[in-house]
C-alpha cells in the first residue's frame, strides 16, 4: 500500500513538473520582452537564436537517405503503454508514434541522449513522427503515463 501511494505522489508531482517546465519567456506586441514579471528593455536582453524546427530537421535527415532504404516504423500509445516497447530500426527510417487510447492523451518523451524528441500532447488518434539521422540508442516516455516507456536503437 506504501509503494503504491509513494507511485501515486511521485506520478502527481512529476506530472505539475512537466507542466510547470512552460517557457516565461513571452514578447509583447511591442516586442519588449516579460521575464514573468520583470520587464526587461531589448538592449538588456542576449540575442535569442532560434534552432531549426524538428521538421526541418526531418527534412534535412530525409535527404541524405536514400528514399528506397528508408523505412517506416508505427508505434501505438494503447492503455497499457507502448506497442512495441523495443524497436531497432536503421539510420535514415522513421518511426510514426500514433495515440490509439480512447479517451486520454499521450506525450511521447526523449530522455538522456534523445531529449530533443518531444511531441505535443497527442489527442486520441493523433500522431507524431521523427526521422533519426544518426545511430543513436534512445529511451522514450509517455510524459502522460509516465510508467510507459520503450526504447529505440538506430543502427
Amino acid at each position: 500500500m506504501k509503494k503504491a501511494l509513494s507511485l501515486i505522489v511521485l506520478v502527481m508531482v512529476f506530472t505539475l513538473f512537466l507542466f510547470s517546465c512552460q517557457s516565461y519567456l513571452v514578447k509583447d506586441a511591442d516586442t519588449t520582452l516579460v521575464l514573468e514579471d520583470t520587464v526587461l528593455d531589448d538592449e538588456e536582453v542576449p540575442p535569442v537564436v532560434e534552432m531549426p524546427s524538428s521538421e526541418m530537421q526531418q527534412e534535412a535527415a530525409v535527404q541524405d537517405v536514400p528514399p528506397s532504404t528508408a523505412a517506416t516504423h508505427y508505434v501505438s500509445f494503447t492503455s497499457k503503454g507502448f506497442e512495441p516497447t523495443k524497436l531497432t530500426i536503421k539510420v535514415g527510417d522513421t518511426i510514426i508514434w500514433k495515440n490509439e487510447r480512447v479517451k486520454d492523451s499521450a506525450l511521447l518523451l526523449g530522455s538522456q541522449s534523445c531529449k530533443f524528441i518531444k511531441s505535443e500532447i497527442l489527442a486520441p488518434g493523433e500522431q507524431f513522427s521523427w526521422t533519426f539521422d544518426a545511430a543513436i540508442s534512445c529511451p522514450f516516455v509517455d510524459g502522460i503515463f509516465v510508467t510507459a516507456v520503450m526504447n529505440v536503437v538506430v543502427q
